[in-house]
Order: C-alpha cells, then structure tokens, then sequence
C-alpha cells in the first residue's frame, strides 16, 4: 500500500507538474553536471547580449563553470571573477569569501541608528549588514564604530528593531567592473573609471537575491554591432529615488541617438523610444520584469505581463540599436543615471512574440520569487 501511494505520488511529480515549474532550482549538484531542472532567458530565445550578476544565462552556462560578473574588492582593488552555481544563481559564498568581512560587532538597532560595542576594525560606509535580526538589503549609510547609521539603501528605511545585542556582520564591499555577455557573443558591460560602478549587494532583491546597485552616480556600457528592427529590450530592475527624472534601464547609442527602454521623466512610467516614444505604467519602488519591443509596426512595453501595445499612445519610431549598449547610463556621457537597481538585462535581435514575452515574465518571477515583483505575470 505505502510502494504504491508513492508510486501514484511519483508518477504526478513526472506528469502533472506544469513546464514552467521546471526552473526549479537544483541543490547538491556539481559543475559539470546537466542543469535539468534550471531554466534562464537563454533557454526561451537566444539573445544578442544578455548580462546579470544574479541568474546564470541559462541551463548549459549555469552547468559550464562560466563567469557571471567581475568584481572589484574597494579594499585593495583587486579583482576576481565569480562564477554561477550548477543550481543558476551566483555564487554568493564565493563572493562573500573574495569581499570577506570589515568588522564584527556586537550591536542593538533602533530605527536607523545602530548601538555597537567591540568592533573588530574599521567600519565602512556602503558595507552590507548581515545579522540575526536584520532584514536585507542592508547597509551602512554613516559609518562610526560605536553609532553607525544602517538604512535600505534604496529607501533609506530602517533594517530593523533590535533590543538585545547580536552580532552584526560589516562585510567587505564588492564594485562590479565587468557584467560578462552571457550569450558567447563578447558584449560585456564594463566601467573603467573608479568609483561610478555599481556596487553588488549579495542580499538584495527579497532580501535573498544579488542585484547591481546603482546610486545615480554608476553606468555600464558594451559595445555591439548596430542591428536593424525589430528588437528587444528586457530584464528585471527597479527605479527607487528621483522619480521625475528619466532614467537609464538598458540603451543603445551613438553619436547622440538613443533608442531605450527606460524610466520616464514622470512617476509610475517606463517608456521605450526609438525616435519616437511609448509609455505604460510601472510603479515606482517596485520590481518589474521589464520587456520593451520595437518595431517599425507595432511596439510593445510588457511591464510584469501587462502589455501596452503602441496602437495605445503612439509608435516608437524606426531608429536602429547602435553601436554601444549602456547599462545603468543612457549615453556615452553618463546622462540619465539609474537610482535603483538591475537583476539583469539583455538585448535580442527580433522582436519577441506574445508567447516569448509571457514566458519570459514568468521564468524571471519564478527565479527571483513572483512575491518580490509589482504583479504577478
């Protein structure tokens, strides 16, 4: 009786569980082992260029021992590429081990200001904060070693109530110098100018997930081939602060011409453009899975699968993706900083279909947990 209950049981799991179910993140697997159960963007369309310091590309780069973003230590400035897990996500304990940890303290918090004693060494501004009853992200925000003051980074909230001591962790901090072109095509995102690149914040997108961190001060940028429509933009971000200010996702430009998906220099409203502009709805302080299609025809923007096709505000334009794809920054000037924060993003040569988009939403929210996101795809 018990054989065959699990027998039924199994037999379920196999034939019942819908595909998209499928990403399920695998535990216990090494490199060089199949990814089965792993599903990322690249396993939906093969992009031109796609980049992220959180998810790996897709089932065979996760199984491939491949490199997901170059990071710099603000200690020493030394670099160090981390990996993805067979599993999809980063390596986040080798990112931890490379960073490692400023200061321990014992410490009580109210509100945003921390009460510490017997810091170990110096703490720092920008550190992440890591302990028992902290909730993350977290970071230090004004940096004393008996009274630092810890917020959101992104809200400037508070991490927490705590009235009993524990032991809070300052770790090191991580600047990311490179996000690899996970599609094999050589697009990286780099920065070479210290002290404009985003930092990564291992803990960030539900308090679980990393994200690129960008304060309005960072910008990335790749060089690409200028490709002709139609053409993609997506990822997943979130715009935080200065929300009347137009602001970078991910765009392509040369000499002067952009064409984007971005935030719009109004609240609530992402836009895509290409000589001409659309815009649907985005709530701000919120994380969206983000696609942003553009076509001499008929344009799309799928903000966390509500769609707005161009017949409702206009077309877009015509103009071509150029020759340099900015990440965090609008132009080779760093116009349009991005307050906020990028999962990942990436450009596709064509136009995605209905289908594509729904199942691109649907993969990004069951990888980085359908709860974080504004709406459920």
């Amino acid at each position: 009786m018990i054989m065959r209950r699990f027998m039924v049981a199994l037999a379920c799991l196999l034939v019942c569980t819908p595909a998209r179910s499928q990403v399920t993140l695998l535990t216990g697997a090494g490199k060089g082992t199949t990814a089965a159960l792993y599903q990322g963007p690249g396993d939906i369309v093969s992009w031109y260029a796609w980049g992220s310091c959180a998810f790996a590309y897709s089932a065979s780069y996760a199984a491939g021992a491949n490199k997901a973003c170059n990071i710099l230590r603000a200690s020493d400035s030394t670099t160090q590429d981390i990996d993805f897990l067979i599993t999809g996500p980063l390596n986040v304990a080798s990112y931890n081990s490379f960073v490692g940890t400023d200061a321990t303290a014992s410490c009580t918090l109210a509100s945003t200001t921390a009460a510490c004693s017997g810091a170990s060494a110096t703490i720092h501004v920008n550190d992440p904060v890591t302990g028992t009853g902290i909730t993350n992200p977290c970071i230090v925000t004004a940096a004393s070693q008996t009274v630092p003051t810890l917020a959101n980074p992104f809200t400037g909230a508070s991490c927490g109530t705590i009235g009993s001591a524990e032991t809070f962790s300052f770790q090191g901090i991580g600047y990311v110098a490179t996000v690899y072109d996970e599609t094999g095509n050589g697009h990286n995102w780099t920065q070479g100018t210290s002290g404009v690149r985003p930092q990564l914040l291992p803990l960030c997108i539900g308090g679980l997930y990393p994200c690129e961190y960008y304060n309005g001060s960072y910008g990335m940028a790749a060089t690409v081939t200028a490709q002709s429509q139609p053409m993609t933009y997506a990822g997943v971000g979130e715009r935080t602060s200065n929300f009347t200010s137009a602001q970078s996702f991910l765009d392509s430009f040369a000499s002067g011409s952009q064409n984007q998906l971005d935030w719009a220099g109004s609240a609530n409203t992402i836009q895509i453009y290409a000589g001409s502009t659309l815009t649907a709805t985005a709530s701000d302080s919120t994380l969206h899975s983000l696609i942003g299609v553009v076509s001499s025809s008929v344009c799309v923007i799928n903000v966390d699968g509500v769609e707005t096709p161009s017949s409702a505000n206009g077309n877009c334009g015509t103009g071509v993706n150029n020759t340099t794809l900015g990440r965090g920054q609008q132009d080779s000037g760093g116009a349009a900083k991005l307050h906020g924060l990028i999962g990942e993003a990436g450009f596709y040569s064509g136009g995605m279909t209905s289908g594509q988009r729904k199942s691109e939403c649907e993969n990004a929210q069951l990888r980085y947990g359908a709860s974080n996101f504004g709406a459920a795809c």
